[in-house]
């Protein structure tokens, strides 16, 4: 395994997940930790799925645009996180870099996965704040029905009552009377708490490096890490003979 995904991170041949394994691995895990940070993953804002996000003191969007995604919405793509996140990234590779930074922005932060033999992710332009383009509409769309729920009553507001046919168009109004930058940290608190992937922080040193990514975004718990390790061990056994 390890030496079909080092085929795929050779420059040309790396694909969206080759783009979502450094940002795991060089940033959650190599700035952060899961003690302190929450990854999301392809979570809908809108009418857009961003790619990967990261919570820890602020809210971080990432939109991959590997060499083989279109640039066709990508306008469209980064106005909704800005409606959701404190700053939004464009993260893609070496040879689209004058491409993507024409295509996005001035507001938009741009990161770079470089073609080295270790590739790492360097950051060619910061992304300014975007709380004040929150739209905490938006953001009670993207909640569960329970995260909004909790929101609202972190910030001391009434839950309504009603059938669950309209009780999500009251929380929309609800929210609607809320300031920007209040849904923004109260989202914030809300999300590390209920998406959290703490419990893996003892068991994620154990998986390859490689796949770190597809266990954190697959969202399993500790318990199905050690299962899906043995496995890999039982397949890597059975292929060496």
């Amino acid at each position: 395994m390890g030496a079909a995904f080092s085929e795929l991170t050779q420059l040309g041949k790396r694909d969206d997940y080759v783009f979502r394994s450094a940002i795991v691995q060089k940033i959650l895990l190599g700035r952060h930790s899961l003690n302190t940070s929450t990854l999301l993953n392809e979570f809908r804002i809108g009418k857009s799925r961003v790619d990967l996000a990261i919570l820890n003191g602020k809210s971080t969007a990432y939109e991959i645009k590997s060499d083989r995604d279109s640039l066709k919405r990508i306008n469209s793509q980064l106005d909704d996180y800005a409606k959701f996140f404190e700053e939004v990234y464009v993260v893609t590779s070496e040879n689209r870099q004058n491409e993507v930074i024409a295509s996005i922005p001035e507001s938009t932060g741009l990161l770079i996965l470089t073609s080295a033999s270790k590739p790492a992710l360097r950051t060619i332009r910061k992304s300014q704040n975007h709380t004040s383009q929150n739209d905490p509409e938006i953001i009670s769309d993207s909640l569960r029905l329970s995260e909004a729920k909790e929101l609202l009553t972190l910030l001391g507001c009434e839950i309504p009552t009603a059938p669950n046919t309209i009780v999500r168009q009251l929380l929309r109004s609800e929210f609607k009377q809320l300031g920007p930058e209040l849904v923004n940290k109260a989202t914030l608190e809300v999300l590390k708490k209920t998406r959290n992937t703490r419990t893996l922080s003892g068991s994620i040193s154990s998986v390859p490096e490689f796949l770190r990514a597809s266990v954190l975004c697959t969202q399993l718990t500790a318990p199905h890490v050690e299962t899906y390790l043995q496995a890999l061990a039982r397949s890597a056994h059975t292929m060496g003979k």
